[in-house]
């Protein structure tokens, strides 16, 4: 596994481990902290991923290996959905993170395709300076086969002055809602597990299954993107490597500089991807305890991650425990040898 994947998915790998000893407590139990998250106050963005989990082990509970949930549990989550959705559906077109997140799912809310288009409108309205909204617009665009609107959305990106993902800001609104909630309504869950507060646990996985963009619907297309199109691609590509704050935005740009782009191009995302590879590679050695005494407080990582994003996050973590953060003249990823 590529040292920036297996970065990225870390920190899910520790949540499904501090989950393990859950799964098998009584479904009641496992699900009271996030139904007492879904009771603290928070954004609709956060109600909508709540409400997004419970439907998701409500209808699909086959597909997501859900344990059988008791008739009572089952009612009270619907109901807890129900109300988390409507208030998310209130205000949805005035709020860039939810639509950024919704857009992708218009068929699975059952919309019409002139619905679809007013929310990809609306979010370009909001939100079109930023060229990771422009890489969703893009993605929604080519599911919806609106060769016109991905080109509109492509040219909004290459545009753009910033790149702050939604996946930051989705992480942050469930951190302080799960933060929030009191010990006595969620006994059963450890405030801490394998380093991590339970609030980065339940946070980070439930922003992770519905906040990350769908990558491929902008690197397919744009891999086969010629003339002004390649170059308003190369534009959003040059951001994700320059400004990217998760490590996979600079790994995806980096991979369509280095296939498509110039001299230039090519040298700066190899840089740049090398330095992402190497943070990646010393923060998992931390993170999983293999060069150090014990597994280190993660708290701050998280404070970090949430405000600067993930790659300064990682440069602080190395910082605090000992570590260089760039690395050696000489040093080469194992992993980059099958890299794209």
């Amino acid at each position: 596994m590529r040292p920036w994947i297996s970065a990225g998915l870390l920190i899910l790998g520790i949540c499904s481990s501090a989950r393990a000893a859950e799964l098998a407590q009584d479904a009641t139990e496992q699900w009271a902290y996030p139904l007492a998250a879904a009771a603290q106050p928070g954004t609709p963005a956060s109600d909508w991923l709540l409400a997004r989990t419970f439907e998701m082990n409500l209808e699909w509970p086959d597909e997501v290996g859900a344990p059988e949930l008791p008739e009572e549990l089952t009612l009270r989550l619907a109901a807890e959905r129900d109300r988390l959705m409507a208030s998310a559906d209130r205000a949805l077109m005035d709020d860039p993170l939810q639509l950024s997140m919704r857009i992708f799912r218009c068929t699975e809310e059952k919309l019409d395709e002139s619905a679809c288009r007013a929310r990809r409108a609306r979010l370009a309205e909001l939100d079109g300076d930023n060229a990771a909204t422009a890489l969703a617009l893009m993605g929604a665009a080519w599911l919806a086969r609106d060769n016109a609107g991905f080109l509109e959305a492509a040219a909004l990106g290459a545009k753009a002055s910033r790149h702050e993902p939604a996946f930051l800001s989705a992480f942050g609104q469930l951190r302080e809602r799960f933060a929030a909630v009191p010990d006595v309504a969620a006994p059963g869950t450890p405030w801490r597990s394998e380093g991590m507060d339970r609030a980065d646990v339940a946070a980070i996985s439930f922003a992770a299954a519905w906040a990350l963009p769908a990558y491929q619907l902008f690197g397919q297309p744009c891999r086969e993107a010629e003339g002004e199109l390649l170059g308003q691609c190369l534009a959003i590509a040059r951001q994700m490597v320059r400004s990217g704050r998760t490590t996979i935005d600079v790994m995806i740009g980096a991979s369509l500089l280095t296939s498509h782009g110039s001299v230039q191009d090519q040298a700066e995302a190899s840089d740049r991807r090398r330095e992402a590879d190497w943070l990646s590679a010393r923060t998992v050695e931390l993170m999983s305890g293999t060069t150090g005494p014990a597994l280190p407080d993660l708290s701050a990582y998280f404070d970090a991650f949430v405000t600067a994003g993930e790659l300064a996050a990682q440069r602080d973590f190395l910082r605090a425990n000992g570590r260089p953060v760039l690395p050696p003249q000489d040093w080469a990823s194992p992993e980059r040898a099958d890299a794209p």
